[in-house]
């Protein structure tokens, strides 16, 4: 089933927020050190889950990471089970 959401992704000093319609639907929450970027936690509204929010969170957090030329140190036991899986996008350069 698609979704047709506006989605907006807001990144704060220590959390990647998503909204969907601007409502509250998910969260990764991160430290920064040294330029490398911690994922500590990630969480998604229950009336979210299923949808693939969880991944579209550690995308977004790629691309920041990215852009900014951060190492990526996942903690949290969602972002070390996506990197096992994907681990070509782990930014470690």
């Amino acid at each position: 089933m698609e979704n047709n959401f506006k989605k907006e992704f807001k990144i704060t000093e220590r959390a990647i927020e998503l909204y969907l319609d601007d409502k509250g639907a998910g969260s990764l929450v991160y430290t920064l050190e040294n330029s490398v970027f911690t994922i500590e936690s990630i969480f998604v509204n229950p009336l979210y889950r299923g949808m693939g929010l969880a991944s579209e969170l550690v995308h977004e957090a790629i691309k920041f990471c990215e852009t900014n030329d951060y190492k990526i140190h996942p903690v949290c036991s969602y972002a070390v089970d996506y990197f096992k899986k994907h681990p070509h996008q782990l930014v470690q350069e």
